[in-house]
């Protein structure tokens, strides 16, 4: 059952809100997903990378998929995508042409329904995730954004 109380804006049986916005020229789509578990969620005092890390870990496959052939599912849909840890939220996004949009969400879907989290990806996303933070000093716009955040949600 879907409710609609505004246009474009619906809320689904299972309690999620859904936004859509209609663009009869397009035939794109575009999906933006907001999972609870950015770094405010994260268990340990100071944080400590864990939402940076799952938001790449998402990319490394889900049952039934390893990495590899994960990617390839998603890149034979064409389908452009990001994992990002945002303060409160993981952000999943992706973009498709419009004929695949159900495949691609259903892709995406599993990664947060079916998680694979393969032991052998762990060490090499601790890599990457320290090479992003040993490069900070590199970004000056991206270091500014962390400290804003470091202020503005201790």
């Amino acid at each position: 059952m879907i409710t609609t109380h505004v246009p474009g804006v619906q809320t689904l049986a299972s309690g999620m809100t859904l936004l859509t916005e209609r663009h009869d020229a397009q035939r794109s789509a575009s999906v933006c997903w907001m999972v609870p578990g950015g770094f405010a969620h994260d268990p340990l005092p100071n944080g400590d990378g864990w939402a940076s890390m799952n938001s790449e870990y998402l990319l490394r496959g889900v049952d039934g998929f390893d990495s590899r052939a994960y990617s390839d599912a998603l890149d034979r849909l064409g389908a452009r995508r990001s994992v990002s840890a945002d303060a409160y939220f993981m952000r999943l996004a992706f973009t498709v042409a419009g004929e695949n949009l159900l495949p691609a969400i259903s892709l995406m879907a599993s990664m947060v329904r079916k998680p694979a989290f393969p032991e052998s990806a762990l060490d090499p996303i601790r890599s990457l995730c320290l090479q992003e933070l040993a490069g900070l000093e590199d970004d000056p716009s991206h270091l500014c954004a962390v400290e804003l955040d470091r202020i503005r949600l201790p």
